[in-house]
């Protein structure tokens, strides 16, 4: 669709999500390949499938070995492109002892994957540019006493919660389609109530991340090719103490993920806000080293982060409103 900025009319660039299902089989078995787009007038598949393809719809395939089926669309604004990858695991892993059992899902690009069985690292996985992980192990018998719990990585290196699996999921030769929680930063940890709090991490790309404050939503926000997500929450609805965040993500067809872990985040005096010099949502000793070291150091970017009251000089002021932070915190 077009857009009307400042007298200048923008055309949207092709936007095109593709999903399989399941994302790991056995040979012989299907997969149903999903797909959807916007701002497109036609569809070329590449990869493991060929051809012209609507701009939306589905096609079931039977792969005879592990592949990427991409999308490439054109539109008025320019071109798009999508893919999915599908595991095939051979016949002949049918014919050896056990059980196979699958592992797949969608976490955040160029992420880690950590399985684990019974609390000991078990396997580790790279997420693709999609966010899609996949693997496939051997079980001896689903009698075994096996409890897998996953935790995943974003590239920045921040962490998901733990997702512990139910047993009863096992019978199922897997735990399919897993959605990993997103990750969450945020950029300061205390802040005045006329701020606007920022926060961040990653999902899987063509998802949504739905971002709470104490339990409340404040907004839903997309993510980005490359699964990053940010948003700016005003806070002046928020009284002055301690608030918490979190976030999780959801699909195309409103499938939510769990939550992601809980930040906390402190709504402070604006001098108490300053004085946290190293952004921990709390007064200490270690902001009170910072300041010492910015008051002697020649760096005029160290030293203007210690004027408090902003008149350009670093001063015997600006020490007492240092001060003063830590007597009425």
């Amino acid at each position: 669709s077009d857009t009307l900025v400042s007298g200048y009319t923008y055309t949207a660039l092709p936007v095109v999500t593709i999903t399989a299902n399941p994302l790991s089989i056995f040979t012989g078995e299907s997969s149903i390949i999903n797909w959807s787009t916007e701002n497109t007038t036609a569809c070329t598949a590449s990869g493991a499938w060929s051809g012209a393809k609507a701009i939306s719809g589905n096609e079931t395939v039977t792969p005879g070995i592990s592949g990427t089926y991409t999308l490439e669309c054109t539109g008025v604004g320019g071109s798009g492109s999508g893919s999915v990858s599908v595991l095939v695991t051979p016949p002949t892993a049918r014919k050896e002892p056990g059980i196979l059992f699958r592992f797949d899902g969608f976490a955040y690009p160029d992420g880690k994957v950590f399985l684990y069985d019974n609390g000991a690292p078990f396997s580790q996985l790279v997420s693709d540019l999609a966010g899609r992980f996949a693997t496939s192990f051997r079980l001896m018998s689903v009698e075994e006493r096996h409890l897998f719990s996953v935790i995943a990585y974003d590239k920045e290196g921040n962490i998901s919660p733990s997702k512990t699996f139910l047993t009863e999921l096992y019978e199922k030769g897997g735990l399919i389609d897993v959605l990993i929680a997103p990750t969450i930063t945020l950029h300061k940890r205390a802040l005045g109530n006329t701020e606007k709090l920022r926060i961040s991490g990653y999902a899987t790309p063509g998802n949504k991340v739905q971002v709470e404050i104490d339990g409340k939503i404040a907004g839903t926000v997309p993510t980005t090719a490359s699964g990053y997500y940010t948003l700016s929450a005003p806070l002046s609805a928020l009284a002055r103490g301690d608030h918490t965040a979190r976030s999780l993500q959801m699909t195309a067809l409103s499938r939510t993920s769990d939550y992601s872990l809980l930040k906390a985040f402190q709504i402070a005096e604006p001098f108490a806000v300053h004085a946290d010099l190293n952004n921990d949502g709390k007064l200490t000793i270690s902001d009170w080293s910072i300041f010492l070291s910015s008051w002697s150091s020649r760096e005029e970017v160290k030293k203007k982060k210690i004027d408090f009251n902003n008149d350009g000089k670093i001063t015997i002021f600006d020490l007492s409103v240092f001060l003063s932070s830590f007597k009425k915190r």
